[in-house]
Parts: C-alpha cells; structure tokens; sequence
C-alpha cells in the first residue's frame, strides 16, 4: 500500500486526491502541520507547502524532495519564457538602484508564499515598505522580470522523464477555472507545447517538476509561466493518479535535484508528533 501524508489548513484540500481516498492502492493521511502518522514507511509520498516540507525534512532522514530551484528559470532561453528573469534576494534587490530605471519590476517569491508579497509588478518604495514591516523578508528569494506577459490563459502540466503526463487549465482571462467547457477549449494546444518543452528540457530539469505555460497575447505565442515542484502543486483538473506517481519520482530523484529549502522558509519549520491516526467516512485518515 502507498502512504500519501498531505499537509495542509483545509482538510478540503484532500478532495483535489478524491479517487485515491478510499482506493485499495493507497492511504491518505492529512495533517494540519503538527502529527505525522506514527506507522508512516520509507517510501512515503508527500504533498504540501515548503513550510511543511521543511517540517518533513527535520523529522525523517529518508526524505528528500525534488525541486528545479529557485534559480531554474532564470537560466531557461528567452524563446521558452518570453523574457529574462532573474533572481536574487528582496535585499539586493532594493539595493539594485540600476534595476528601478524603469520604476517598477514584476515580481514573486521563487519559494515562499506571504500574504504582504504577493505576485505582482512592485516598485522599490513599495518592496522596501514590506521589508520595514516584516524584515525576514529581506533574505527571501525571488524572481523578477521587466517584461510583463500578458497571458490570456493557463495550464498546468506534471511532467516526469520528460513527457507531460497529465494536465489542467487554472487560469482564463485573469480568472482562476479549471471546470469543463470554454477553460478546457485550448488543452489539446497547451499540451502538445507542455510536451514540447518537457522533451527540450529533460536533460537540464528534474526527472518530475511541474510546467505552468500560457499564452499570451500580447507575443502570440507559448510560454513558461513557472516551473514548480510536483509535491507541493495544485492538481486543478489534473488526473490524481498520475499525479501521485510523479510525486513519487519526485521523492526519488537525482541528488543533484535535492531540495535545498529557502532558509526563510525553512524558518517556519515546526516539531511533528507521531500520531495514529482516525479514519474518516471518505476514506481519509487525519493526524
């Protein structure tokens, strides 16, 4: 039997891994960050934020995510993302005066998700204003572009040995939808470039990472939005069958991969308790 321990603030998160609840292949345990199932085995699948992960990390010596890294996309082509991004700390970004030639950046945390940083374009006063305010944000990491995309539509893919194996819109017309009907009108397009990419990528990627591409208008093209880690994504409409089997390269994957946890994130690391477990009507077990 597969173990899938799922952390998470909403036990209606589990609802994205629904078929695989009370299937006889796995176990889903969700946690709200303070237990771990006492009778959890090496080779146990993990889904959650890096704060989670970091959690994981300081309580189990047998794991060891996968992860692209913050610097991933700032070495991709500009013809796969359609422009230049780079990345560095919110510090030496406020301290890079050339860099706010033209007033303003479009920028995201590459790891860490806080509510005073969300993705957004930022000027230099606003960026310096949030770290006055919460000053461990000055050594997060970001990613940061001049070129604003104007994306018409986007999609998720999980890829695995370079081949995107399932995936979903989340993202039409600036709002979030992935149900049946006009968000879906374009997959059969995003998915053939996801698989094109996923091929162009493989020797320079993680065996498992998740592909977010869209298409923007503006260039009448296709491009990588971001690049994120398989263990701690949205399924959207994404298959979760599929979607677990690539968690599961992602727990295995070359060391060169290993995750190395932004150290702000990994601030938020809590102690985990070995709990047993109760067993819901839908099949989950919560700890």
């Amino acid at each position: 039997m597969q173990q899938l321990v799922m952390f998470g603030q909403s036990v209606s998160d589990a609802a994205q891994f629904g078929p695989l609840l009370d299937h006889p292949r796995y176990r889903v345990y969700y946690s709200y960050g303070q237990g771990i199932p006492d009778d959890l085995e090496p080779g146990f699948l993990f889904w959650g934020a890096g704060r989670y992960a970091c959690s994981m990390l300081a309580a189990r010596d047998d794991f060891t995510p996968s992860s692209a890294g913050a610097q991933w996309m700032s070495g991709l082509p500009t013809e796969f993302t359609g422009r230049v991004v780079h990345n560095c700390t919110l510090a030496e970004l406020i301290n890079s005066r050339a860099v706010w030639d033209r007033g303003s950046v479009w920028l995201k945390p590459a790891e860490l998700k806080h509510p005073a940083l969300p993705p957004s374009q930022w000027t230099r006063d606003r960026i310096a204003g949030v770290v006055v305010t919460n000053p461990e944000l000055g050594g997060v990491s970001v990613q940061w572009t001049n070129t604003i995309m104007d994306f018409a539509a986007e999609f998720r893919f999980f890829v695995v040995d370079g081949d995107a194996v399932t995936g979903s819109p989340y993202l039409v017309d600036g709002v979030a939808d992935h149900s049946a009907g006009r968000s879906w009108s374009r997959y059969a397009d995003a998915h053939a470039v996801a698989r094109d990419f996923a091929v162009a990528l493989a020797g320079s990627s993680p065996r498992a990472l998740v592909l977010d591409i869209g298409w923007d208008r503006t260039r009448r093209g296709w491009f990588i939005v971001e690049a994120n880690r398989p263990w701690s994504s949205g399924l959207y409409g994404c298959d979760p069958d599929e979607v677990a089997a690539v968690i599961e390269v992602s727990m295995r994957d070359d060391s060169r991969w290993e995750w190395k946890p932004d150290p702000v994130v990994w601030s938020y690391a809590e102690t985990l308790r070995p709990v047993s477990g109760t067993r819901l009507s839908s099949g989950l077990w919560l700890v």
